[in-house]
């Protein structure tokens, strides 16, 4: 059978933190990464020496000069992501619109009659996510812009609005702005709680998995989703222009596989309950890289964690942790073992829920161990369970028990929930 020379990739200046090769090669053809500069634009499309191309920042615009056709969405938009090739000629369309439409219906967010706040002005993503917002029937939509409310290419029916004037009574919030992306993860340009009708949130940023934003509304009970979703689904459309074929029954596979395969695995518990050993077999079994949270303190300090303690304190102790954890969370496909008062500052639960799947390691007071372990030693433990029990269980995703001798039984429960990934 004659290889298959054909020729696809993304184009984007910077594309360091791209899955998009990832995906479009498990649905098995090849895949490139090309990051081009302003200048090597036109000469990259109008030699065109390819069969069909994403585009990403900042060329979405940019791109349509060189096109034969655009799809009535994209010129609508006002921006292309795919560009692909029908008897010789360049059309382009824009999957992010079916990709977000997609996200929103998996995450349960009608957009029909809903007043929606879309963040980050209407260029580009923006723009694409004002019109998904229209077309989907929205009883209003706000563009939030610093540029407002003058902003430029603003549409007819959209009301541009600055971040202090955004009315409290939005249902939906799309952001379309790359505030809370990775390394920069802490940032969010409104605040949940500040929106009591608020019904549903979808991030656009797929890395971290969870951004703040979307965590916020996940703790207030609101439907959320991140950019994952609606990655993974423009790129299965996009797919299906360049092969001709219809991908879009691979959304779910491929998204469920990344998911596993990027999300930290962290582990959560007493002290003493074993999460180091077990995070050790895990990562083993995984061939993923094992993070020791309180390990990781030491390297940063110079001193072990009882050092610490019994020199500085508890509470400069758990500083230099959250440092640790913030750091630590912010990365992908580890396995974290924290220390067990670590869920004692809700800002290490919600940094490590960025990119990771929480799991308690249950063990009774009596099989703990104390041994180097300065504030178990001499403590009642009971009492220190118990105190702290009800911490891990609203913070775990999954509970797994360790009552036995051997950590290889929940090693091996963990491992296999991510088996498939391998």
């Amino acid at each position: 059978m004659e290889a298959d020379k054909s020729r696809y990739g993304l184009i984007g200046e910077k594309l360091g933190h791209s899955y998009s090769k990832i995906i479009h090669e498990m649905l098995g053809y090849g895949y490139d990464l090309w990051e081009i500069r302003p200048d090597e634009l036109s000469g990259f499309m109008k030699k065109a020496d390819f069969d069909g191309i994403n585009v990403t920042i900042p060329y979405k615009r940019a791109v349509m000069e060189y096109l034969n056709e655009v799809s009535e969405e994209a010129l609508r938009i006002g921006a292309v992501n795919t560009v692909y090739k029908k008897d010789g000629r360049l059309i382009g369309t824009n999957t992010d619109y079916t990709g977000l439409r997609y996200a929103a219906a998996r995450a349960g967010i009608d957009l029909k009659g809903r007043k929606v706040l879309v963040l980050g002005g209407t260029g580009g993503a923006g723009g694409m996510a004002c019109t998904l917002a229209e077309d989907e029937g929205a009883g209003q939509v706000f563009v939030a812009s610093r540029r407002a409310p003058e902003e430029k290419g603003a549409a007819a029916g959209r009301v541009t609005v600055t971040y202090d004037d955004i009315p409290s009574n939005i249902e939906v919030i799309i952001n379309a702005s790359p505030v809370g992306m990775y390394p920069l993860t802490e940032g969010s340009l409104v605040e949940t709680a500040d929106f009591p009708a608020l019904e549903g949130v979808i991030d656009l940023i797929y890395n971290p998995l969870r951004t703040k934003l979307v965590r916020r509304a996940e703790a207030l009970g609101i439907r959320a989703s991140g950019g994952l979703a609606m990655l993974v689904r423009q790129a299965t459309d996009a797919a299906g222009y360049f092969r001709g074929e219809d991908f879009s029954s691979r959304t779910e596979d491929i998204l469920r596989r990344i998911e596993l395969e990027t999300e930290n695995i962290v582990l959560i518990g007493m002290p003493g309950c074993g999460k180091s050993s077990i995070g050790r077999r895990v990562a083993r079994r995984l061939g993923r890289r094992f993070v020791d949270t309180d390990m990781a303190v030491k390297e940063k300090t110079g001193r072990h964690p009882s050092d610490i303690i019994r020199e500085d304190g508890e509470a400069a102790f758990r500083d230099i942790e959250q440092e640790v954890i913030e750091e630590t969370a912010r990365e992908h496909s580890l396995v974290i073992a924290t220390g067990g008062g670590a869920v004692k500052r809700e800002a290490n639960t919600d940094a490590l829920r960025m990119n990771g799947r929480l799991f308690f390691i249950k063990r009774d007071p009596s099989k703990l161990s104390t041994k180097g372990r300065p504030l178990s030693q001499g403590s009642d433990l009971r009492k220190m369970y118990a105190e702290r029990r009800p911490m891990y269980e609203a913070a775990a995703d999954v509970i797994i028990h360790n009552e036995g001798r051997s950590f290889e039984p929940a090693a091996r429960r963990i491992a296999k929930r991510y088996r498939d990934t391998e």
